[in-house]
């Protein structure tokens, strides 16, 4: 509260404070206090105090002469909460209480001789509150009448000088002018102005906590507040004095949150003091303040006292007592009303009740009055819980406590954890979440918690390491402002300790905990400690490179700003190519980390220019694309400087996959928020296979940026880990070759690769950039790994699971100018609740019985308030905007597999309605007006129509409402627009979709499926913040239909796939295949049980031998009762060119595909197919485009494959094409059709159809306008003709549509945004050439893909060349006896060879699991032994063994003139002719394989790989 006194200054020349000898001054006094908003509706909680202040001089004490008596009479004080007129005053009526008379006990303020503020004297018994407000009167009293000039007449001047205030020291600006008056009596009376900014004043802030460490923004971030304040003094001059008429002191904070966009709160305070009389002086009272020294810093008193032993800080300042007696009951109710809350359903178009909606904010909010003993005693009631409810209130308390933040919850934890209470998995629960709430750590509450670092072998593994970590975040949380040299001897201690655990423990998991309880500290020079380890001096376990490389993690933080020192450090290891690749990119990543840096970047770029190793290389490139083409606005100087560097940072021409970095972000302008992704993937070297990485999820908001979760790890051995992944969960195992000469070999090739790491695998996790777990697995612990997996999911379906987190947890404690006690909060809760009813499983593997009963809520009630407290009758006044998302998922169904029919069956229950019944999500948002903490309920003696929650509205609410019933499912859709204030539409809500699924401000490397999952996140944040201005709100909901009563609806499917190559004369490469897919869809009636509607859907897809001729048909029947049945039929066509040479000849063929589709539909009472109804007959064209053309004529002369043609190695007698991947890609090239025409006629097609395609058309043209060029061509009616045509490098497109009524082209339409990539040298600029929707006229979807991807790679041996799996052309003339040419030496799966007959002729052999197949050529034919048999007429082709045509070992087929042999064991095909030998290989193979085609790891692209040979197999 603000009181503001006389001011009596002497004359314009002389400036020393002076009083009438023997007269008392009486003011009016007047203090008005607000919380409220003015946008959409002008609504306040206020309270208002009135009396009178009298001033007099106080010569009590003689040594002051400028000493003033200041005391507040005939207070009285009134209250209001809801709708105001501007300037309404309240009703003041009401006297003061008992406990708030302290105010008007009197005070003294001490000026200097030049009227300067010297200090106020008051009791020492005074109250913290009571204290507090005359502070603020004695701040508010304040002239700088030094710098006043006083000279006559008064020209108006101003100045600016530093003042000591209730909120520290600020910088004040005067204004002094004559009052305007047309009254030339007046011309005596002048008014001193002053403004002043609370936010730059040295103690505004008094406390702030943030749940979230923000993290650097290099552009300066949103501020959401302004504040201001203003003190207008009237001041007359009379008889050679001067005295203070009027006094009017106004402050005002205003808080705009979503980048200005939704509503404005504010904190209004507004003091008035009017001169009432001045009158002869009587008997001054002597204070009692004598004695008691002057206090001369008049900010405001922080809070010293709790509300109970180790609660919360006492705010109030000792106005409020807690009655903890009363509390323990009231915590129980509010435990059982959370509880109740997660039964109820919430689905309804009505406004959800506040105070029942806040219970997780409030629960938090009566914890923290709580001292130990009580939150024991409430956990002592509740902990034995025998009903569901009871486990549920149980569960809240303990997923609660952690989030309250005081000593008592600390100690709490401390106990239940110590003295086993509670689950482990609820223990490491507790401990992860607790440091990061604590709201006022200590020293003291250190010590106290130090117990948590000697649970040793009293507590299971992973509660000991939560604790560890636990403990070292709030050291973190203690000493993270330390700024000085001189380290706290408590800090050095832990470090030490700490240090001392890295170096001596036993166990390598164990060492790395507390090298990451170091990280998480961060202060305290832990890079010095560390220096001896990151710089290799020292080694430590037996992974010296595992601990190295978590060091320098480890200190990436606490260097982040010393720049000179990183470099010193981290550059030699960064430089050194001798280094393992993952310490060099830690160590990469840490000096990156410290951008914007221009010199450190293109000391980067002239490192990596030398760089060998292209892992590295790659890493800098990708990171520095993600970097150059964010979005994120906190990231602009590096970005800029990104770009620049990018432009000349070559793209090397590397054919192997290689460690990368993908970045990743979103941005909303509107409300200046944003996401961003970063996935790091380091591959080893030899194997290809990651090793390495990391996934860190970042948001922000208001630029400020959080890093919410990062995932971490290590592995080695990931072979053997999938292995048992595979046969654990899908029961796959690996067949070895059995031949023991062909073992032999394969045993001493594997002696000359590098050693086999054995199992090793090391997980981190982060929340908000503090690592919160970590967990080591080795050869003998890994399989434990799933047990323990397996284990949790077994215990969670059992079970009745609660937890709570906050997505913002935000506090900040200011002043205000009358020295009352504000408080701004962001709480956004959110408890997700899995309630497992009757989960029955019936497992005979692969078969099984499912039955699932699962109540799934999500409860998310948030709120940003601005409060006041209000220590005259003890409540807290507030503005505040809530936000409501209740979410209800259940699954309820019985899920039945049968694996010897292909067959699965789901049954969904409809009626009779359960809680499981009903779907949806609600979301609410409103702004409110409150008076809380009013236990006496005073309100209503102040103000009998106030409530003490009021909805702040303009009263104009819209409702719309849309509902379907399907008797398809036997459910109802409903959507609802209720309550709403906010002129949100259908229009609206199609505009907003637009906006966050349009590429703007996304940074999603030209993926689409990117685009639309950011902007699904985009408005999934938008829903949840609700940030426009208004009340509104949303309801979507499902549930079983009324108007259509079912009991269940059934679902059934059955695949069947069958191999019917066995029919035809001879088999093909590509298998005959016929695939038959039924489907049912069943609705029965909930009465009868009968049918009320079925759909029958039948697939037929048809594959021909060689897949040259494709059948694809659908035949879909609607089935009601008393109906005639509704028949939709679609029949499919697709016709490849039939190649008969070699695959790589591409000027033998028509290059084209042609497709007819042909769908009817209608009614019918038969079974067949409606003609004579609706009819749509398509035929689809595909062939090369004229540019495409052009380039072939071109290659065809110059190309790359020609030369490769031309070169004698390669030459052969049956003229085919090399297998080299120049000669590939340029078949893949032109063998992509490029080029589609589709003539459609159509007759009697529905109106809803035609008119829904209409808007399919519409809504593509508006948002390529720009690319629409109209033409005057036209179809005759009921035709259409579309012609598509992609450029060659699938750079853009160009479209042609032409209709009975319009006809239009897109010309030239992108199909990628523009990226910063790199520069391109000696080669044309790469992009992906097919697409997944094209066709090729020579390889499968698959193969064309893998390709593409770089997942295939092929080695072919020459009688007198070998082109290497890293197509590495190298001179090699074949042995006459058996060569490796490729082989798995680690899991012995399979093996090729090859030896020299008749000269230039090659044989071969192949071995996979038991069997073998040779091909020897001779003078007149070739001879084909199979497990030492040979095969008559082979080109018929051969499968071993015959009856596994799922799982064959090989296969062996005649096609475009080579003999193929496939296997579904191995990722392996090899093609024959009897002078080449290609084997194609998956990528999985890498670091498996070795032989004369090499190791697939780029290192045989000139060097020829060790030649194994042996005389016999």
């Amino acid at each position: 509260m603000f009181s503001v006194f006389l001011l009596c200054l002497t004359s314009a020349y002389a400036v020393s404070v002076h009083f009438p000898a023997e007269k008392t001054l009486i003011y009016n006094y007047y203090a008005d206090v607000k919380a409220g908003t003015v946008e959409p509706a002008q609504y306040v909680s206020q309270f208002a105090l009135t009396g009178q202040l009298h001033v007099k001089k106080d010569t009590s004490d003689p040594t002051l002469n400028n000493a003033y008596y200041i005391k507040l009479n005939n207070l009285k004080y009134g209250m209001y909460n809801g709708m105001v007129v501007h300037h309404q005053p309240v009703k003041v009526l009401h006297e003061l209480g008992e406990a708030a008379q302290q105010i008007q006990e009197p005070f003294v303020i001490v000026y200097d001789e030049s009227s300067k503020l010297q200090g106020i004297k008051m009791p020492e018994t005074e109250s913290g509150w009571s204290r507090n407000i005359k502070q603020g009167i004695a701040s508010m009293l304040q002239l700088d009448l030094a710098h006043i000039q006083m000279q006559t007449p008064l020209k108006p001047h101003g100045f600016i000088t530093h003042e000591n205030t209730i909120h520290g020291t600020c910088q004040v600006a005067y204004d002094v002018h004559l009052k305007n008056s047309t009254n030339s009596e007046n011309t005596n009376v002048f008014v001193v102005t002053k403004m002043h900014d609370l936010r730059n004043c040295s103690h505004f802030v008094q406390r702030a906590f943030d749940y979230f460490e923000c993290e650097k923004c290099h552009m300066e971030s949103v501020d959401d507040i302004t504040t201001f304040a203003r003190r207008v003094f009237e001041i007359k001059r009379q008889d050679n004095e001067i005295f203070v008429e009027r006094l009017v002191a106004h402050s005002t904070i205003n808080y705009f949150p979503y980048n200005s966009r939704s509503e404005s709160h504010y904190l209004l305070t507004n003091t008035t003091l009017d001169l009432h009389s001045i009158v002869p002086t009587t008997e001054v009272p002597v204070l009692a303040v004598q004695n008691v020294p002057i206090i001369r810093d008049i900010t405001f008193n922080k809070p010293l006292g709790n509300y109970a032993l180790h609660a919360a800080e006492d705010l109030t300042h000792g106005r409020h007592i807690v009655k903890l007696d009363t509390l323990i009951p009231k915590l129980k109710k509010m435990l059982v009303e959370a509880a109740d809350y997660l039964e109820e359903d919430h689905l309804e178009a009505k406004e959800p009740e506040w105070k029942h909606g806040q219970t997780i904010n409030r629960l938090q909010h009566t914890m923290s009055y709580m001292d130990l003993g009580s939150l024991e005693q409430v956990y002592n009631a509740i902990q034995d819980s025998k009903t569901p409810k009871e486990d549920t209130m149980r569960n809240i308390f303990l997923r609660m406590i952690p989030t309250v933040g005081t000593t008592a919850a600390c100690h709490f934890v401390r106990n239940v954890v110590r003295k086993h209470k509670v689950s482990d998995n609820t223990a490491v629960d507790m401990l992860r979440k607790l440091p990061m709430h604590v709201k006022v750590p200590s020293e003291r509450l250190l010590l106290e918690m130090e117990d948590l670092l000697k649970l040793g072998s009293t507590v299971s593994p992973q509660v000991r390491k939560a604790s560890i970590l636990c403990f070292s975040i709030l050291i973190r949380k203690t000493f993270m402002h330390q700024q000085s040299d001189i380290i706290n001897p408590l800090l050095e201690r832990y470090l030490h300790r700490f240090f001392d655990h890295v170096k001596n423990e036993q166990s390598y998991e164990m060492k790395v905990i507390y090298l990451m309880a170091m990280r998480n500290v961060q202060v305290g020079n832990i890079e010095k400690l560390l220096e001896p380890i990151i710089r290799g001096e020292v080694m430590i376990s037996e992974y010296p490179y595992h601990i190295r490389a978590q060091a320098i993690w480890a200190i990436k933080k606490a260097v982040s700003d010393r720049v000179e020192y990183t470099h010193n450090l981290l550059w030699p290891i960064l430089a050194d190519v001798t280094q393992p690749l993952s310490i060099r990119i830690v160590a990469y990543e840490t000096l990156m980390s410290q951008m914007p840096d221009m010199q450190r970047i293109m000391n980067i770029y002239w490192l990596m220019t030398q760089e060998p190793n292209n892992h590295l290389y790659n890493y800098h490139l990708t990171t520095l694309k993600g970097l150059a083409n964010s979005v994120d606005p906190c990231l602009t100087p590096i970005r800029e400087m990104a770009r620049k560097v990018l432009r000349f940072t070559r793209i090397r021409p590397v054919t192997t996959q290689l460690s990368s970095k993908q970045f990743v972000d979103y941005t909303d302008p509107m409300y200046e928020f944003g996401e961003s992704w970063n996935t790091a993937w380091i591959l080893e070297e030899s194997t290809g296979t990651p090793y390495a990485g990391y996934f860190e999820y970042h948001n922000s908001l208001a630029r400020k940026p959080t890093n919410r979760m990062g995932i971490y790890w290590s592995s080695h051995g990931l072979d053997e880990i999938m292995k048992v992944v595979k046969k654990e969960l899908i029961g796959t195992s690996v067949n070895n070759l059995t031949n023991k000469n062909v073992q032999n070999i394969l045993i001493r090739a594997a002696q000359d690769m590098p050693m086999k790491k054995p199992v090793h695998l090391d997980i981190c996790i982060t929340l908000n950039g503090l690592v919160v777990l970590f967990n080591h697995y080795d050869q003998n612990t890994f399989k434990n790994m799933f047990d323990d997996a397996y284990q949790a999911l077994k215990q969670t379906v059992v079970g009745n699971i609660q937890e709570i987190l906050y997505d913002t947890l935000y506090e900040v404690q200011v002043p205000t100018d009358m020295g009352l006690q504000g408080v701004f909060n962001t709480k956004m809760p959110q408890l997700w609740s899995f309630k497992f009813n009757n989960v029955q499983n019936e497992l005979k593997k692969p078969s099984m019985n499912l039955k699932l009963d699962v109540d799934t809520r999500i409860w998310r009630h948030g709120e940003y308030v601005m409060s006041i407290y209000n220590p005259i009758v003890d409540v807290w006044h507030s503005v505040r905007r809530a936000t409501v998302q209740d979410i209800i998922l259940p699954m309820q169904m019985s899920i039945g597999y049968n694996h010897e029919a292909k067959s699965l069956k789901i049954t969904l229950p409809r009626l009779p309605v359960t809680k499981q019944s009903i779907t949806g999500i609600r979301s609410y948002s409103k702004n409110l007006v409150t008076i809380t903490e009013d236990e006496q309920d005073v309100l209503k003696t102040c103000c009998a129509d106030c409530l003490h929650h009021t909805v702040v509205t303009t009263g104009e609410k819209k409702n719309r409402h849309v509902t379907m019933d399907s008797k398809d499912v036997g459910l109802k859709y409903s959507m609802s627009v209720f309550d709403c204030e906010n002129e949100i539409t259908q229009m609206t809500n199609a505009e907003e979709w637009q906006r966050v699924f349009s590429a703007e401000h996304k940074n999603t490397w030209n993926s689409k499926l990117l685009q639309y999952y950011m902007g699904i996140r985009q408005r999934m944040m938008n829903e949840y913040a609700l940030p426009k201005m208004g009340n509104c709100g949303t309801l979507l909901k499902m549930e079983p239909s009324i108007v259509y009563p079912t009991s269940h609806v059934d679902l059934n499917i059955r695949i069947n796939v069958e191999d019917v190559d066995h029919i035809h004369e001879k088999i093909y490469t590509l298998s005959s295949n016929k695939i038959n897919v039924r489907a049912t869809l069943d609705a029965k009636a909930a009465s009868t049980n009968e049918s009320i509607r079925s759909w029958d859907m039948n697939v037929n897809v048809d594959l021909s031998p060689g897949h040259l001729v494709n059948n694809f048909k659908i035949q879909m029947t609607r089935e009601t009762p008393g109906e005639k049945n509704l028949k939709i039929c679609l029949d499919a066509q697709k016709n490849y060119p039939v190649v008969e040479t070699d695959p790589l000849k591409i000027d033998t063929t028509k290059e084209e595909t042609n497709n007819k589709i042909s769908i009817t539909a209608g009614f019918t009472d038969d079974d067949k197919c409606v003609r004579d109804d609706m009819m749509i007959v398509m035929t689809l064209k595909g062939e090369m485009t004229e540019e495409q053309k052009r380039q072939m004529t071109h290659n065809n002369m110059h190309g790359a494959c020609v030369k490769d043609t031309q070169n004698l190695q390669f030459q052969n007698k049956l003229s085919h094409i090399p297998k080299t991947m120049n000669c590939v890609r340029e078949t893949l090239h032109y063998t992509t059709l490029k080029k589609y025409t589709i003539n459609t006629t159509y007759k009697k097609v529905p109106v809803q159809i035609l008119s829904y395609l209409a808007m399919i058309e519409d809504y593509i043209r508006a948002s390529h306008l720009s690319y629409v060029r109209y033409l005057v061509d036209r179809v005759e009616s009921g035709n259409a003709k579309i012609m598509i045509e992609y450029s060659s490098d699938l750079s853009h497109v160009n479209t042609t549509i032409v209709t009975p009524v319009n006809g239009y082209e897109y010309v030239q339409v992108p199909l990628q945004q523009h990226l910063f990539e790199g520069m391109v040298v000696d080669r044309p600029v790469s992009h992906p050439q097919w697409h997944s929707l094209m066709d090729n006229t020579r390889f499968s979807v698959g193969v064309v893909h893998k390709l593409m991807q770089g997942q295939t790679k092929i080695c072919t041996v020459y009688p007198q060349a070998l082109v290497t799996l890293d197509e590495g052309v190298i001179p090699f003339v074949v042995f006459d006896k058996w060569t490796l040419v490729s082989a798995d030496h680690i899991d012995w799966t399979y093996a090729v060879f090859v030896k020299s007959v008749q000269g230039t002729k090659l044989a071969i052999k192949m071995y996979v699991a038991d069997h073998e197949m040779e091909i020897v050529p001779n003078e007149f034919n070739t001879v084909v032994t199979v497990d030492g048999n040979v095969i008559n007429q082979h080109e018929k082709g051969v499968v071993i063994p015959k009856d596994e045509p799922k799982s064959y070992a090989l296969k062996l087929t005649e096609n475009y003139g080579h003999l193929v042999i496939q296997s579904q064991r191995v990722p392996i095909l090899m093609m024959w002719t009897p002078d080449s030998v290609s084997v194609i290989l998956d990528t999985t193979l890498q670091g498996h394989v070795t032989g004369v085609c090499g190791h697939m790891d780029g290192t045989h692209k000139e060097k020829l790989p060790k030649i194994y040979t042996v005389m016999n197999l």
